[in-house]
């Protein structure tokens, strides 16, 4: 008989190797998307990632800078979707996510 626990013990101990990869090698950056129920999910993590931290740029009204004249808010300035790509920092030893940057692709 399998024992349930085999499936978490091996992504644990995956993720720990990662975070000790990227410790040891100064790298504290990853990329993610945010998810239709606006969770994290990193490109090199299998699970969502529920709570997280936002960079506070992220996360004005939409309608922060429309006005009489008919200008919009900036799509930069917008918060965040789903679908959205974004930069995330690692922080506190892996405990921690924060979301600094939407990015897009280039050309």
């Amino acid at each position: 008989m399998e024992n349930p626990y085999d499936e978490v013990a091996k992504a644990l101990t995956e993720d720990m190797q990662k975070h000790t990869s990227r410790a040891l090698s100064g790298s504290v950056s990853e990329l993610g998307t945010i998810t239709n129920r606006m969770e994290l999910k990193l490109d090199n993590f299998k699970h969502p990632i529920p709570d997280f931290l936002v960079s506070e740029h992220l996360t004005l009204d939409p309608d922060y800078l429309n006005d009489s004249y008919g200008e919009e808010t900036p799509p930069e300035l917008k918060p965040l979707s789903p679908g959205d790509r974004v930069a995330v920092a690692v922080v506190n030893g892996g405990q921690d996510h924060v979301v600094v940057a939407r990015v897009v692709n280039y050309g």
